[in-house]
């Protein structure tokens, strides 16, 4: 994954904390960042932060709350769960 690609990542768990629907996002008219958008949202869902409906999961939620790239945050809390 690029720099922007894990910008994109990071930002959308953050505002995915907050309660922000993405469904307007995906409709930017720029078919690049609309494809990093729709790839960002892929991996926060195959990390387990967000669920099918683009809500944050709990999982999600404590990946936010570190300051680190979200597939780093769920690798810590997975070590951090088993010890």
């Amino acid at each position: 994954m690029d720099h922007q690609g894990t910008f994109h990542n990071s930002a959308l768990l953050r505002c995915s904390d907050q309660h922000h629907q993405f469904v307007e996002l995906l409709h930017v008219p720029c078919p690049a960042l609309q494809a990093s958008l729709c790839e960002a949202l892929r991996q926060l869902y195959v990390l387990d932060a967000l669920d099918v409906d683009g809500a944050i999961t709990p999982t999600g939620r404590a990946m936010a709350a570190l300051p680190l790239e979200p597939a780093l945050a769920r690798a810590l809390l997975e070590a951090h769960k088993l010890g």
